[in-house]
């Protein structure tokens, strides 16, 4: 059996590791897109007046208006047509028109954000809508494209983990394969006897001293 130290350096930890990497990349922004964007466009609207009681968490969220109706002279809520109150005691929550103007697709439907507010203390909060100037229109709540992207950008963590972990992996792969190489392409070391005489790989004692001869063990250099 070869001594330890003239083993060839092991190859397959470092696929491994270079594997996982490979999966960790795709599977973080996967799991990022799927919980960013299939939240924004799975919500029901409903229309106005209307009382929207939904659990949320902390961040800024928005009240959404349909806006072909927007388009067709409907008026637009106001934020003295919307009372959003807090779990705790009713608190009402402040409103007002958003800063930044929000758009998206929902259910084959494009809304824009009218109405923002923000959740300080995750609850179950209560969304009182009026219709604007009596005309109903089709609204929804969710959070600001901000708050939802920070709120799972924890996952493209996995992503640039998985990116590291093919980095090591690549990198660890070449370099053992390189000293696997060379500890392959090195000259073999001629059979000496017990006293150092040379001998032939066919000589089981020297003919010099009749001492048994061996293969030399080779002299191992640090790989630099």
């Amino acid at each position: 059996m070869a001594p330890a130290a003239m083993r060839p350096p092991r190859l397959w930890p470092w696929v491994v590791l270079l594997v996982i990497g490979v999966l960790l990349i795709p599977t973080g922004v996967a799991v990022y897109v799927a919980k960013t964007v299939q939240p924004l466009l799975s919500h029901t609207a409903q229309q106005t007046p209307t009382t929207i009681t939904a659990p949320l968490s902390t961040g800024t969220y928005y009240l959404f208006e349909d806006s072909t109706a927007l388009n067709a002279g409907v008026p637009t809520l106001q934020p003295s047509d919307v009372t959003v109150r807090s779990p705790d005691g009713g608190v009402a929550v402040q409103v007002s028109a958003p800063s930044l103007v929000q758009t998206f697709g929902a259910n084959g439907t494009s809304y824009v954000g009218v109405i923002s507010f923000t959740v300080l203390h995750q609850g179950v909060f209560s969304v009182h809508v009026r219709s604007p100037q009596g005309v109903p229109v089709d609204v929804f709540v969710a959070p600001g494209i901000l708050t939802t992207l920070g709120r799972n950008v924890g996952w493209l963590g996995l992503t640039g983990l998985g990116g590291l972990l093919f980095v090591v992996g690549l990198v660890l792969l070449i370099v053992r394969g390189v000293q696997r190489s060379r500890r392959r392409q090195a000259p073999p070391f001629p059979p000496r006897c017990a006293n150092g005489h040379p001998a032939s790989p066919q000589d089981r004692f020297c003919h010099v001293c009749g001492a048994p001869v061996y293969a030399a063990a080779p002299t191992m250099v640090p790989p630099r």
